[in-house]
Formats: C-alpha cells, structure tokens, sequence
C-alpha cells in the first residue's frame, strides 16, 4: 500500500502478499511519472485477479480499476489523487464460477435469438470456456447502443450483475430507422452509459469493435474498410475510460485479407457476408478468445476448436 503524496519521478516498488489456501502470492506495485502522465503499474500471477483500491482514511476502501492479473497499467490523476492511498485487493481466479454477458445485435446472438437464420459469434464461443464460466449471450437482432438502454436485455444484465460484459454494437445504428440509428456523438454517449452501468455493478466492460462485412475490393482484392468512424469512438473510449478492447473489426479483416474471398466464403452466411455460418461463427469466437483481457485468459479451455483448420474444409451449416 502507498499514498500518492509520494509521486517522484523514481519509481516507487512495493511487494504485497496474501495468502490465498496456504500458498503465498507475491505482487508488485510501482508509480511511473511520463511526463504530465501518471501511471500505476501492478503484476500478479496469471492465476490471481486483481483490483487497484483507493482510500483516504484506511479504512473505506473502493474499488477504482476493473479487474486484472499479470501486468496492470492505471492511470491516475496526481494533481486530484494526492490525498489518496492506494492497494491491491487480490483473489484465486482458478476454477472460481465466473458469468460472462454479451451484449450485441445478429452478429454477436446465438441462432436460436437470429430467426435461426444464421449465427452470430457468441453461438460459437462457449466450447472455449472451461465448466466454471457461465455465458449468458444476451444478444439480439436490430439492437442498437440506442434500443439497448431501453431494453429487456438490459433490464437482465442489471438483474444477473455478470463479472464481465463483453459490448459490440454499431451495425445496427448505421440503419436508417429513426428508433434504431445513432449518430456519432449519440454512439458515443451510449457505449459511455453502458460501460460506467457494468461499472456500477462492479462488473468488468469489454469493448469489442464491430467486425468487418466479407466483401472484397475488385481492384485490390482486399476486404473494403467498414465502420471505421464507429470503431475509432470504440478504441477512444477504451483509451479514455481505461476499459478492456478486443478490435474485432481489425480481426476479422486480417483474417479474411489472409484466406482471401474464396476461402473466407466458408465463413460467413451465403448471400449475407455480415453474417456468418455456424463454423464461421467458431472461428470469429476464436478471434475474440485469443484476444481476450489476460483475467479472463486463464479460464480458456485446453480442449478449444483450433483455428487452424482450413477454411475450405469449413461446412456452411
């Protein structure tokens, strides 16, 4: 534990430990000065979660950084945190019952919610959990940042208080129906109102980027960019907030400029290249694991699909 009255550019090194079950857990906590930049870094093993609280009496202590392990990085205002004393709060992630909430339109919901017409990711990523997560994929077509604050599935979300909510939205609010479309500042504003309600609820936000349409350039053979406005809120936000970001679109992009329009086929539903097939619906999941916050990373199962099977060999069903 330390007080931030105790800033200097000289790296300040703490070393806690708690005990968790008999086994003794070391972590470290340090202030970095860059320039106008306050930083407070920690680490702690891959299997040990992790909080940055603050207090200013010692005794009422709130959580201020969402949950981590391994290495954290938090920002903090110097010139208003001065007062303050800071610690880690630790806890053994390993085989703890974990919820995990998506929240999205068609490309995120499981095919029974999409008319079972096609499947979105979140149908495809719960082979790639261990048996102590629970996924609840609240997801659901024509849901916008907008509908959503009105919805059901938020009403749902405040009621189950998952420990992490994975957000994508975007494609829905460039449709052009009042009801359902944002503009720019509108999108914005949403997803902030989004983030800091997981937040009162001391769940962890993760922001994901909508992931780019399967339709290639004639000219360059190259998937066409794609929302890049709406991403560049989502990777601001995520900057600025200090909140976990999977870029899905990048993602997805890479992966079908790799396999090319041909292969990539196989991916997505046929005549729909927004949506995708069920075993494309297990590689964007795939995507979206391996790029999970480390927290969550340890509670990936040995036994997932690879995602180095051939697109081509890949069944539209």
């Amino acid at each position: 534990m330390f007080h931030a009255a105790k800033f200097s550019p000289v790296a300040a090194l703490l070393f806690l430990a708690a005990l968790f079950t008999n086994t003794a857990v070391s972590q470290t906590v340090s202030i970095r000065l860059n320039g106008n930049q306050t930083r407070l870094e920690a680490a702690s093993p891959l299997n040990v979660g992790c909080r940055v609280q603050a207090s200013t009496d010692h005794e009422n202590w709130e959580d201020i950084s969402d949950q981590a392990s391994g290495a954290l990085s938090y920002s903090i205002d110097s010139s208003e945190d001065h007062k303050r004393f800071f610690r880690l709060r630790t806890w053994p992630t390993e085989d703890a019952p974990i919820t995990v909430l998506i929240i999205g339109d068609s490309t995120v919901a499981d095919f029974e919610s999409n008319w079972q017409k096609f499947y979105g990711w979140g149908h495809g990523i719960y082979g790639y959990l261990k048996p102590n997560v629970r996924v609840v994929n609240l997801s659901v077509p024509f849901q916008s940042s907008k509908t959503f604050l009105t919805s059901i599935q938020k009403d749902n979300m405040l009621t189950i208080k998952p420990d992490f909510v994975l957000i994508q939205f975007g494609l829905v609010d460039e449709y052009d129906l009042e009801q359902i479309k944002t503009t720019i500042p509108e999108y914005e504003a949403n997803l902030n109102a989004i983030i800091r309600m997981v937040r009162d609820f001391r769940g962890t936000p993760v922001l994901v980027t909508p992931p780019a349409v399967r339709i290639f350039d004639a000219e360059t053979g190259k998937v066409i960019p794609w929302m890049e406005d709406r991403c560049a809120v989502v990777q601001r936000l995520a900057d600025e907030l200090q909140t976990y970001l999977i870029d899905l679109n990048r993602l997805t992009r890479d992966l079908f400029n790799e396999l090319g329009p041909t292969e990539s086929v196989y991916i997505t539903w046929p005549d729909d290249p927004a949506h995708f097939s069920l075993a494309g619906a297990g590689v964007i999941a795939g995507l979206v694991v391996n790029a999970f916050p480390t927290i969550l990373r340890s509670q990936v199962t040995e036994a997932a699909p690879s995602l180095s099977i051939a697109a081509s060999a890949l069944p539209f069903e």
